[in-house]
């Protein structure tokens, strides 16, 4: 009887520790499978954060300037606008000035050229062309220049030196065409109501005949002979002698006439 009891007992708890094993065995092998189920899933979810965040995350966040570098930033920025500011006013005012000298050289020009049809034309040619360059001393230069290259570029002296250039050319053709020989051909003795005639040849540098000039006349003494200034017709008015002179140009010549009485010797 023991032994049956002891069989059927060994038997009982070998049954119910074995079904009891397992049934441990297989509720740590789902938790195992689980927890490496979650670990795995942790992992995923992770890495996804991590891929979503690594181009956010890899640059570095730009630095922040100190606050000094900032202001002398700000200051820098104001220097030079102000430095442009006056560059562009300076500018300007130089702009201005010369519009202003540019009148006044074109009001002078004008007041010339009034001048010289008011008061005459000088009969000097280089003091004429002298007073003519005058005015294009105020005139502004076009770009401000040291030395020989700054006197060469001004307006006075290129103007001044074409004005000087074609007032020589003026000046030689008129020595060239003016009176250099006058010659009187006239009569030397009138009686007393005689009339006669005075004429003057006039020959120029090259021994022609200056189309520009006109000989003028003129009698000493009108109460012994009379002569017309533009004709030179002569009339004896009384005895006596005078004087008979004739202007060509710049020359001179004189001639002497005697008037006698009628009948007289």
């Amino acid at each position: 009887m023991s032994s049956l009891f002891e069989e059927n007992y060994d038997t009982g708890y070998d049954e119910e520790d074995e079904e009891f094993y397992d049934e441990e065995q297989s509720r740590d092998s789902r938790a195992r499978r689980r927890r490496a189920q979650a670990l795995a899933s942790a992992r995923r979810r992770a890495a996804a954060r991590r891929d979503r965040r690594l181009p956010a995350t890899s640059a570095s966040p730009p630095a922040t300037p100190p606050r000094r570098a900032v202001v002398n930033a700000v200051k820098e920025l104001d220097l030079q606008t102000q430095v442009q500011q006056d560059t562009l006013q300076s500018a300007i005012a130089a702009q201005n000035r010369k519009f202003d000298r540019a009148a006044l050289s074109t009001v002078a020009t004008l007041l010339v050229s009034e001048g010289f049809r008011t008061f005459g034309t000088p009969d000097n040619t280089f003091v004429r062309a002298g007073i003519q360059i005058a005015p294009l001393l105020a005139f502004p230069a076009g770009e401000k220049r040291k030395g020989i290259g700054g006197v060469i570029r001004h307006p006075a002296f290129y103007g001044g030196l074409g004005v000087l250039a074609l007032a020589f050319i003026d000046d030689q053709r008129k020595r060239n065409s003016a009176a250099q020989n006058v010659d009187v051909l006239g009569p030397s003795r009138l009686t007393v109501g005689a009339v006669d005639l005075f004429v003057a040849d006039v020959r120029d540098a090259s021994g022609k005949v200056p189309a520009n000039v006109t000989p003028a006349w003129e009698s000493s003494n009108v109460a012994v002979a009379e002569i017309n200034a533009t004709t030179g017709q002569v009339t004896a008015k009384s005895a006596g002698v005078a004087i008979i002179s004739v202007k060509a140009g710049d020359i001179v010549r004189r001639v002497r006439l005697e008037v006698v009485a009628a009948g007289g010797k």
